[in-house]
């Protein structure tokens, strides 16, 4: 595993400055699912497999037969014969290459999201906009039903998946809380509809021998870059503050690397923590007990909550600096962090980023969110992102590879999807919509999500830049 991290230098007592340094571990070497630092819009990783920009599936004909169309279109005095020409060769072009059954239809996409996730709401629309305008490469559009929810209600909740199924969905989308995941993930292994998610809120037990999981994860696992970051501190106790069930699962991972009778360091105090207060109270406990120890908080938080308690800790008279050093392992520094706060730089702070903002794509794609009005998108107008949300645009990117092979393997795979009216709903192509209430009590699996799913699986879109 190589992770690079951008971090104060020097040990917990030392004097604040930043450094670059890289980790290495040998026994996660060429993992790159495992991989922390990693390019962020468009370069993401499937839970089961690295994934990366478009773009999909060029075709030299495409762009010069388009511009020929183009640069002729208005022009009364072009001859019968050159009309007759371009339509043979487009004719033609469909027929040898399967093109003109799937470029102008819409594959539909269903989305979940939880209220106050609107940056990565943002980063969804906005991935599928960018989508639908690249005309030069696109084999089809992507048509979204988007349902923001603030409810946990199983039973609310399971209508509203039905009725995304009703549309006739491909794939579903979405960030949610546990609750909501737990109904969600149920209706996904059971109609076998694919699930994509920035991230698993909870621990997802793998499901037994033969069985596929069609839920999928983009953030890869990064407990081991955890382990690493102490271990070349040379910390040999550390203090754990969590703020939910993500983090806890975080820290049951730590637990389960760790060899027993061998440990390198040891959790010398856990604390679940829901605000700030409780937060900072908790840190004056530890200080009045051992003032001049040095204190190593590995901090997994949201980064709200992460800013909040830094400016608070330099800010109460009662805390110390220079004892202690925060590791942020929640991928909350790929958040803006102001430079006008001058607490972030009283005391050491190290953490992990996602988001490659040395690489050019990423730029541009930082340029393109940064031109976006905050107002009417909200969560973008500015030139960062968070990890969720470049997760949540790199969701989508994934998707289209993976419809985009399973085109370049069978190009009418997907013919005619639009819906057909009619007594039952159908696709054109005859295949049947899911119907949660299927007479009889059957239950009518998603006829092409064990294919979708298994192409996600496969994906690799990464590039070299």
């Amino acid at each position: 595993m190589a992770v690079n991290l951008t971090i104060p230098a020097g040990s917990a007592s030392t004097k604040n400055k930043k450094e670059n340094i890289t980790i290495s571990s040998p026994r996660h070497a060429g993992s790159s699912p495992s991989a922390v630092t990693r390019p962020g819009p468009r370069i993401g990783s499937t839970r089961r497999g690295p994934a990366s920009a478009p773009w999909y599936g060029r075709r030299r004909h495409s762009i010069p037969l388009k511009i020929s169309v183009r640069q002729h279109q208005g022009h009364t005095k072009m001859g019968g014969r050159f009309l007759f020409f371009v339509w043979f060769v487009t004719v033609l072009d469909c027929f040898y290459n399967g093109l003109c059954s799937s470029m102008g239809e819409k594959i539909p996409l269903g989305a979940i999201f939880e209220q106050g996730t609107d940056d990565v709401q943002t980063a969804f629309k906005f991935a599928i906009s960018n989508h639908n305008q690249n005309d030069s490469g696109r084999r089809f559009e992507l048509q979204a039903y988007v349902d923001v929810i603030n409810t946990a209600d199983a039973f609310k909740l399971s209508r509203l998946i039905c009725n995304q199924f009703s549309r006739g969905v491909f794939s579903m989308l979405g960030a949610v809380s546990p609750d909501s995941f737990d109904t969600l993930h149920s209706y996904s292994n059971t109609f076998q509809m694919p699930f994509v998610t920035p991230w698993f809120p909870e621990k997802v037990v793998a499901p037994s021998s033969g069985f596929l999981d069609y839920a999928t994860s983009m953030r890869p696992e990064y407990h081991q870059a955890i382990i690493d970051t102490v271990k070349y501190y040379g910390w040999r106790r550390i203090i754990y503050l969590y703020d939910s069930n993500d983090g806890l699962l975080r820290l049951q991972q730590i637990y389960q690397a760790l060899i027993p009778g061998n440990e390198f360091f040891q959790v010398r105090t856990v604390r679940r923590i829901s605000n700030v207060s409780e937060a900072l109270q908790f840190l004056r406990g530890l200080e009045e007990q051992s003032r001049w120890e040095n204190k190593y908080v590995v901090l997994d938080c949201s980064a709200d909550m992460a800013k909040e308690i830094v400016v608070g800790h330099v800010r109460d008279i009662a805390l110390g600096r220079r004892t202690y050093h925060y590791l942020l392992s929640g991928l909350v520094m790929d958040d803006r962090w102001e430079a006008e706060v001058v607490e972030y730089g009283a005391i050491n702070i190290t953490g992990f980023r996602i988001v490659d903002s040395s690489k050019k794509h990423v730029r541009d794609f930082l340029e393109g969110w940064k031109r976006l009005d905050a107002v009417q998108s909200p969560g973008a107008g500015r030139d960062t992102i968070s990890a969720q949300a470049a997760l949540m645009y790199d969701a989508v990117f994934v998707l289209v590879e993976a419809f985009n092979k399973i085109l370049r393997k069978k190009p009418d795979n997907f013919k005619n999807i639009n819906l057909r009216p009619g007594r039952g709903q159908f696709y054109n192509n005859g295949s049947k919509i899911l119907d949660c209430n299927a007479s009889g009590g059957r239950v009518n699996p998603w006829e092409h999500g064990d294919k979708i799913s298994r192409y996600l699986r496969k994906v690799n879109i990464k590039k070299n830049y």
